[in-house]
């Protein structure tokens, strides 16, 4: 006979699971969702790089010259950046509203980000 215990900790565990871990990058800030706090393991601290390669764009760890998430609390993790906007909007696609990313699977050292349509 098996059983479970529901408790908080649980419950949210179950519903990031069903959730795309996103990273999304406005004209103020980059920031994750829960999902994606738990799957990249983020605390605050952490830093990361984007790395923009045939037209794909990655996740990497970068612990000396990353972005440093600053906050990291029930409504994810998040950092104030202006530059990346920009910068995606010069090197990667134009965007008018904030660039949504779906965090793929870890492979070769980074994770694929997808554009979220």
């Amino acid at each position: 006979m098996s059983e479970t215990i529901f408790n908080p900790a649980l419950v949210t565990e179950i519903e990031n699971q069903s959730k795309p871990a996103l990273l999304s990058v406005s004209k103020m800030n980059i920031s994750f969702n829960n999902a994606a706090v738990s799957r990249l393991a983020i605390k605050q601290g952490v830093r990361f790089i984007l790395h923009l390669k045939d037209g794909k764009i990655f996740y990497k760890d970068a612990p000396l010259d990353g972005f440093e998430i600053k906050t990291v609390n029930h409504k994810g993790a998040q950092l104030l950046n202006k530059g990346l906007y920009i910068a995606l909007n010069k090197k990667f696609k134009p965007c008018d509203s904030s660039y949504r990313f779906i965090i793929g699977e870890f492979k070769d050292g980074a994770r694929e980000l997808t554009l979220e349509e």
